[in-house]
């Protein structure tokens, strides 16, 4: 179901990145999944994790109500897709 891939976490968190980026593991075959995609994500969510890291440091603390909103728009997102599933069900 589409509601329940949906990302409520914001981009610029650990949990959020790590989340987008682990998406890419269910792409191609089998084989090369283990063989590149997997280590290419866990290598793009250390990256990730470090560019956040540096955005909390220098202006994350900055953002907090923008993200707030953006969080409640995101659920709202995920809840209308939900809503949409049971309707058609």
């Amino acid at each position: 179901m589409r509601s329940q891939n949906v990302v409520i976490s914001a981009p610029m968190s650990y949990t959020g990145s790590a989340k987008r980026l682990w998406r890419l593991t269910r792409l191609g075959p089998t084989w090369l999944r283990w063989a590149l995609t997997i280590w290419l994500t866990v290598a793009l969510v250390a990256v990730a994790w470090a560019a956040v890291t540096v955005w909390y440091v220098c202006a994350g603390w900055l953002m907090i109500p923008y993200r707030m909103i953006r969080r409640s728009q995101r659920r709202q997102r995920r809840d209308a897709l939900a809503l949409q599933e049971r309707l058609t069900v």
